[in-house]
């Protein structure tokens, strides 16, 4: 018998197999509301694989009216989906969090009043997370936004087919490299460093280059990563890039500051222009819903970007886990 009851609701997308984006689902019995039910019914393989299989199908699943409400209780759900834990800050995750509970991290700390923009989570590095759990530990009131907006890659990738010049932009380029600007705290706070040798040295160790600027700031160049558009575990073409990160990032410095960006393999620079024009189809195309407490958002990686919205609300507190 079935722990989940599926849900529809106006914010949710249809794909074009007919999948909704994102599923809800709810505990289809009154036994099964609570977090601890919730654990141990994933325990059951059939339960766990029916969710994972409908994680890769709709690319998001967002768990509701479960009676989550700690982070003690989503730690458990991990364990019982059996997802490893992906060590964010190990692996030189930039965002700035830090650890809650077990495998429950803050999402981000930087001000509520910030945007974050269009990515998938750590798409810089060269092994990014596979699946993210956002929790709702506290949703932000109503009316003062601080939802988190996520957007199927696919869709994405099939928008710019019909834009020929973005494809001929952005298509075959080959894989991709990111540079992103550091201040002096930034690189201090990434690499766990007080100097620039100590700093070098565990860049080298995440298989990244740091290179200095006059003042002590620095550019953070990866490895050759993935190409912008790779298969997502459902095996169709997607968007895979950290693009509207660095596009919010890099209005907020002074004009004449270095640019965040991405180089492709062909030696080509990705265009502002050509960014904003990629975010304004990610915006066309994004599905919003406002967090209520307790839910519990289950995202694959490979298949959905997120961004996150200016809160107003002082009481916003969205956590997440990281698989690897």
């Amino acid at each position: 018998m079935s722990s989940f009851s599926q849900l529809s609701f106006s914010f949710q997308k249809k794909l074009d197999d007919g999948s909704p984006f994102p599923l809800v689902l709810a505990p289809a019995h009154e036994s099964s509301k609570d977090a601890g039910a919730l654990a141990r019914a994933l325990l059951i393989e059939e339960q766990r694989s029916q969710l994972e299989e409908w994680l890769i199908q709709s690319g998001a699943v967002l768990l509701r009216g479960f009676e989550v409400w700690t982070a003690q209780e989503l730690d458990s759900i991990i364990d019982a989906l059996g997802w490893e834990e992906y060590n964010y800050m190990e692996l030189g995750g930039l965002a700035n969090r830090k650890r809650v509970h077990g495998k429950v991290l803050t999402a981000n700390d930087l001000p509520l009043d910030w945007y974050v923009g269009y990515h998938n989570e750590a798409a810089y590095l060269k092994k990014p997370p596979s699946k993210i759990a956002f929790f709702a530990a506290k949703p932000p009131e109503p009316g003062t936004r601080g939802a988190t907006p996520i957007v199927p890659g696919h869709v994405v990738y099939k928008r710019v087919l019909e834009r020929n010049h973005l494809a001929e932009q952005l298509l075959n380029k080959g894989r991709v490299v990111t540079y992103s600007y550091l201040n002096n705290r930034a690189w201090r706070m990434h690499f766990s460093a007080q100097d620039k040798q100590t700093a070098e040295t565990n860049a080298m160790k995440q298989n990244m280059t740091l290179t200095w600027l006059p003042k002590g700031e620095a550019i953070l160049e990866s490895q050759p990563l993935q190409p912008l558009f790779k298969k997502d575990s459902a095996g169709r073409m997607a968007i895979f890039t950290s693009i509207g990160t660095f596009l919010e990032f890099n209005k907020m410095q002074k004009k004449d500051f270095p640019k965040s960006t991405i180089k492709f393999e062909d030696g080509t620079l990705l265009q502002d222009e050509t960014a904003e024009e990629l975010v304004e189809i990610m915006l066309e195309e994004e599905v919003v819903f406002s967090w209520e407490k307790g839910d519990v958002l289950l995202v694959d990686n490979s298949a959905v970007l997120h961004s996150r919205q200016k809160c107003t609300s002082k009481e916003r507190e969205i956590l997440v886990s990281l698989a690897a």
